[in-house]
């Protein structure tokens, strides 16, 4: 009798914990936790990389949360993985500035496009990608915009005022408001540019006679500028005066030479036709 009362103990300590230890909470969301795992692989979720054999209860739940990259975004603008959807390969950004000069370029001349240019008369000019800098050349300009893990895509602008910017797509054109776009991912640009003659890169003293007399002009033309002497081909004091004072007007560096920054802002000063201006698609 001892001996059965003792049993008797014994099974009733093991039913007691085999009772305690079945938790239909716990097991519903084991299953839960593997369906969430299986509907994230069905959708094609990346599974973080470990032991295979932990993978799927390893993934937790899909995360209504918004992505870290887009939670700091400010409404409305586009996060490194809308600009890539906007972003086009070089050799057609290229294609795509150039055709705004109207000329067609050619594949073989994406490894060097600025020897390109200048056989057609044009140069190219080069910078730090900014709002206020392709404002100041007012030139449709190839920009690359850097992208997340060190990649880079290329867009072409073609229209931009204080607000808004135009970008050339591959075959077509979208207009966004300034703020869909994170400057901070901007890195160079390039635009191209046409000089007064297709040796003239600086116009100064000890100059070209063609090139100085094409300043004297071009100066005079100037809403409230005057170059009474057009005919002398000397880069004398009155013509630097006269540019240094320009200089100042645009905000340019003030040294009285005629470099590419300054021979941009005359022609577009002057407005002069079949010179592509970003002010002008805008208006347009």
């Amino acid at each position: 009798m001892q001996v059965a009362g003792t049993l008797a103990i014994l099974l009733a300590v093991v039913i007691g914990l085999v009772v305690s230890s079945w938790n239909p909470t716990t097991q519903t969301q084991q299953r839960l936790s593997v369906q969430s795992s299986d509907s994230r692989l069905e959708s094609g979720a990346e599974i973080p990389l470990g032991d295979p054999g932990q993978a799927i209860m390893s993934v937790q739940p899909m995360s209504m949360a918004a992505d870290p990259e887009q939670a700091d975004a400010p409404p409305g603008r586009r996060t490194p993985a809308d600009i890539e959807s906007l972003g086009i390969y070089q050799r057609t950004a290229l294609a795509r500035l150039f055709a705004h000069w109207g000329i067609e370029f050619p594949a073989s001349a994406v490894d060097d496009p600025c020897r390109f240019a200048d056989s057609k008369g044009l140069r190219c000019l080069t910078g730090k990608g900014s709002w206020s800098n392709l404002r100041k050349y007012d030139r449709p300009a190839l920009l690359q915009v850097r992208l997340q893990e060190d990649a880079s895509t290329f867009v072409v602008v073609s229209g931009l005022d204080e607000s808004r910017v135009v970008l050339d797509l591959e075959t077509t054109r979208t207009d966004l408001p300034l703020t869909a776009i994170d400057p901070s991912s901007f890195g160079r640009f390039m635009l191209l540019w046409k000089p007064p003659g297709r040796d003239v890169r600086i116009i100064g003293k000890g100059a070209m006679p063609e090139s100085i007399l094409w300043l004297r002009r071009t100066v005079d033309r100037l809403p409230g500028f005057s170059m009474a002497d057009q005919t002398t081909p000397v880069y004398d004091a009155g013509l630097h005066a006269e540019v240094m004072r320009f200089q100042a007007s645009r905000g340019l560096k003030v040294d009285g030479i005629a470099g590419p920054e300054t021979l941009i802002q005359l022609n577009t000063a002057l407005e002069k036709p079949g010179i592509p201006m970003l002010s002008r698609t805008r208006k347009g």
